[in-house]
């Protein structure tokens, strides 16, 4: 999603002047013969560096907007129980409940695709940790 649409999505508007110059960056991009996998980049850096100086009200509620979706993301990887009250597995990205279990050595719950151990549950910096990587 870029900048023009978090604009949209926010209910913000821009003025006539405003839209007449972003147009310009746009076709000065196109114009410019970018390549197509830089051209949308370029773009957003050219409109972003515009809203920055020009519209600096619009720029903080950006950035404020920004700064919310960054802490319900945050939030969110940092949970502990799912909204069925299940556990989830402490690796870093997994938001596995299935057969989610204390480690035997340390005080982390993981599931069963992340033990790293056939007779029991051992998470992997306790892998490392304790058996150097080889079959505990």
């Amino acid at each position: 999603m870029g900048i023009l649409d978090d604009i949209a999505r926010l209910g913000l508007s821009l003025n006539d002047e405003d839209s007449r110059q972003i147009n310009a960056i746009i076709e000065d991009a196109h114009n410019q013969k970018h390549d197509e996998f830089l051209r949308k980049p370029v773009i957003e850096y050219l409109v972003s560096e515009y809203i920055t100086a020009a519209r600096p009200d619009i720029w903080a509620v950006l950035k404020r907007d920004r700064e919310q979706e960054n802490m319900k993301d945050a939030i969110r990887l940092n949970r502990k129980f799912d909204d069925k009250g299940d556990r989830i597995c402490d690796e870093t990205g997994c938001g596995l409940t299935d057969g989610v279990k204390k480690c035997d050595l340390c005080e982390r719950f993981i599931c069963s695709k992340h033990t790293y151990s056939e007779s029991g549950w051992c998470c992997y910096a306790c892998w490392i940790e304790h058996f150097k990587g080889r079959e505990a």
